[in-house]
């Protein structure tokens, strides 16, 4: 068997009709990734696949909120609060990696949050959507609270939404919630 190879050890032209456009060596393929990535899933993947890896993360990630925010919209549908949280972990999970998706789980700074969380979707599940879904939220809030200034942050970048959130009252709320200058804890 001849050996293909390429410039990043993966997607040359002549290996694009194959699955999972990895390059081939001998009888197997070979799955090579960098050492700056830290993801569980880099090994499974050549380097140029792990994009399309964290935009499937980011995608089920958006659609938990969605599903969220329409099992609210409809009165605290059970089965869309309970997809929309299928949806969410998987995103998380996805994104992060099983292993490090647990590790975020598990810190104690993250183990009360998480367990609100729990509960919440357990409820939810049960059908006492309202109280579950306020539990959810509250397990969330301890979760992703220190997140919450770093995407400020990056939304105060974006020139459309950099006008909104510089008005006053607004400014006034954010700056409560997630004071302006303040990075991720780490």
């Amino acid at each position: 068997m001849t050996t293909i190879s390429c410039k990043h050890t993966c997607c040359v032209p002549a290996a694009e009709t194959l699955i999972n456009t990895a390059c081939w060596t001998s009888d197997k393929v070979r799955f090579l990734a960098t050492d700056r990535l830290t993801s569980p899933l880099a090994s499974h993947f050549p380097p140029c696949h792990l994009h399309v890896i964290a935009e499937i993360g980011v995608t089920l990630t958006g659609l938990g909120a969605l599903f969220l925010f329409l099992g609210v919209l409809f009165f605290f549908d059970r089965g869309l609060l309970a997809m929309g949280n299928v949806l969410f972990l998987a995103g998380v999970v996805v994104i992060l990696g099983v292993q490090s998706a647990l590790k975020f789980f598990m810190k104690p700074k993250n183990f009360k949050g998480s367990i609100f969380f729990v509960i919440g979707v357990v409820l939810v599940v049960w059908g006492w959507t309202l109280v579950g879904f306020a539990v959810e939220l509250y397990g969330m809030w301890g979760l992703f609270a220190g997140v919450i200034p770093a995407m400020l942050g990056f939304l105060r970048t974006v020139p459309g939404l950099k006008t909104v959130l510089d008005m006053p009252a607004v400014k006034n709320v954010l700056n409560r919630v997630a004071p302006a200058g303040s990075g991720l804890p780490v």
